[in-house]
């Protein structure tokens, strides 16, 4: 059980480094620079996946020492380093502040996408009575020097958004690669071409379809910021961001019961309990559930103080709780959509969230445009239309597996 919450504490405390973050930003830098950072992130989760191209999830999936190698530590680590440049040429190519704050985002993101295979690493130690606690030494590791340089930048250099966020971004990808390379025991004394070529190759075939799925929940999350921006105030934005990075931080917390769960899963897959399978998945959404709506309560108290803190002119309503909860229903779902991953039905996934992704924007444009109804609205059709979509697809595929 100690392990257990070690394991779970530590996939939280990256959240609350971002919670942090965002304290700061809205402290020091006003409700302009955090509704612009929170933009930058709802564009970035989309890449972000591109990117990680789901290496992760597969490795969790498969469990076979092909995916453990050398070979694909590397792969991410050049897969990483090729976007700089990219980035890079946007930031010189451009003088709007919104790009820059996007592209210095970016470069704090690529040290997650860095540090996703090493939590994914210790899940599957099922062995290793101490993988909780090892793994917390390390994300605190990763969050004691992240901020520093935060509050370096902010106490001491003095500087604005973007170069905070460079700062806080170089210190992570540097202590996430040096992790990533020393910490996972990865099979391969030395990289061959041909081997290389196999790995790749067989990687590219499993994960095509979980990266799209996962580019595609992760811009269905975004969406009602992005389709919402245009009609929001820099208080309306500040609070939707808000809302927006506290929803993903509990994601992420729930992340870690998940991964720590998962050899369970597995195991009832393989046996074909299905049953057994489908009962600890509804667990593990209630138990989102029930952490997604508690912070809400605790956030629907704390607002006021939290507003004025952060210099948010915005008034203290239900729409800030409201907004969490309909923000994360699409993470409460995940478990069950992950199901059809150990069942080789990753396009059915893809398919499911295609539908879904296009019936919410379709409920966009309906509420907004011929109903004429306020942003609110339209965020909740969409939110709410897209969940239960997912769930009806999904209960029609394991009543066929049953």
């Amino acid at each position: 059980m100690r392990d257990r919450l070690l394991f779970t504490a530590s996939r939280f405390l990256w959240p609350i480094h971002n919670v942090v973050l965002l304290l700061a930003i809205g402290i020091l830098l006003g409700e302009r620079a955090l509704a612009d950072y929170t933009y930058a992130l709802a564009v970035c989760a989309p890449l972000y996946f591109l990117v990680s191209f789901s290496l992760p999830i597969c490795m969790r999936t498969q469990g076979r020492h092909g995916f453990c190698r050398i070979e694909l530590a590397w792969l991410r680590i050049l897969s990483v380093a090729a976007t700089i440049p990219l980035v890079g040429a946007v930031a010189l190519l451009t003088t709007s502040t919104q790009a820059n704050v996007f592209v210095a985002l970016w470069v704090l993101k690529l040290g997650d996408i860095v540090f996703d295979s090493v939590p994914v690493y210790f899940s599957a130690r099922t062995s290793d009575s101490q993988r909780g606690a090892k793994l917390f030494l390390l994300d605190g590791l990763r969050v004691l020097l992240s901020q520093a340089a935060l509050w370096s930048c902010l106490l001491f250099l003095q500087k604005g958004i973007v170069v905070l966020l460079l700062l806080v971004g170089s210190i992570n990808l540097v202590v996430s690669t040096c992790i990533l390379l020393a910490v996972p025991t990865w099979f391969g004394s030395h990289i061959g071409l041909p081997r290389s070529l196999a790995i790749f190759r067989r990687l590219f075939r499993r994960a095509t379809p979980m990266t799209i799925s996962g580019a595609l929940l992760a811009f269905m999350i975004s969406l009602p910021r992005l389709l919402s921006e245009p009609f929001l105030s820099d208080s309306e934005r500040a609070v939707f961001g808000l809302a927006q990075t506290i929803g993903s931080g509990v994601a992420l917390l729930f992340n870690g019961i998940w991964l720590y769960e998962f050899h369970r899963i597995q195991d009832s897959f393989r046996a074909g309990q299905l049953r057994r399978l489908l009962s600890i998945n509804f667990l593990l959404s209630l138990t989102f559930l029930s952490l997604l709506i508690g912070t809400s309560i605790a956030v629907l108290v704390a607002q006021p103080m939290l507003f004025s803190l952060m210099h948010i002119a915005a008034p203290a309503t239900m729409l800030f709780p409201i907004l969490i909860v309909l923000l994360g229903l699409q993470h409460c779902i995940s478990v069950h959509r992950d199901t059809l991953k150990l069942a080789s039905h990753e396009w059915t996934e893809v398919r499911i969230l295609v539908v879904s992704l296009s019936a919410a924007t379709v409920v966009h444009f309906g509420v907004v445009y011929f109903v004429g109804a306020t942003w609110p609205w339209s965020v909740a059709g969409m939110c709410f239309v897209a969940a239960l979509l997912q769930v009806l697809h999904l209960v029609g595929c394991f009543l066929l597996f049953l």
